[in-house]
């Protein structure tokens, strides 16, 4: 278990309300107290796809109350959950079109063997809510 030390930012809103931590190794997670399938699926299907190289490495996290930022925007994470390691320089695929604008992005621009290894996985542990990093 590592434990987070301080608040890096909030995510954008959605089911999990995700937010970053620094944690004690030195690395940044995207932490999360609750999954559309569970903590435990999504720390399983975290490690998965860490050992076949299909997407970032999931933790046991656990956020103190010092570490939260103060407002209580995070207050929802204090406790033991799941972090996803952040990798830096991507985005969720979903964002994509607000960053490019729609359809911009050229075939050319994805990594066959990488979309192929995602979708692959995905399709391997039945992932209903599916989401890419992109580079």
């Amino acid at each position: 278990m590592l434990d987070a030390l301080s608040h890096g930012g909030l995510g954008r809103p959605t089911h999990a309300q995700p937010n970053t931590f620094v944690c004690a190794d030195g690395k940044t997670y995207w932490v999360k107290g609750r999954a559309q399938q569970g903590l435990v699926a999504e720390l399983i299907a975290g490690r998965l796809a860490a050992k076949v190289g299909a997407g970032p490495l999931a933790r046991v996290i656990r956020v103190p109350h010092e570490a939260l930022p103060t407002g209580g925007q995070a207050a929802h994470l204090e406790g033991v959950i799941v972090g996803l390691e952040d990798v830096p320089n991507t985005v969720n695929g979903r964002e994509l079109a607000g960053i490019l604008g729609p359809g911009v992005l050229p075939a050319a621009g994805i990594d066959p063997v990488s979309r192929a290894l995602v979708f692959v996985f995905q399709t391997w542990i039945g992932v209903g809510d599916t989401q890419v990093l992109v580079a």
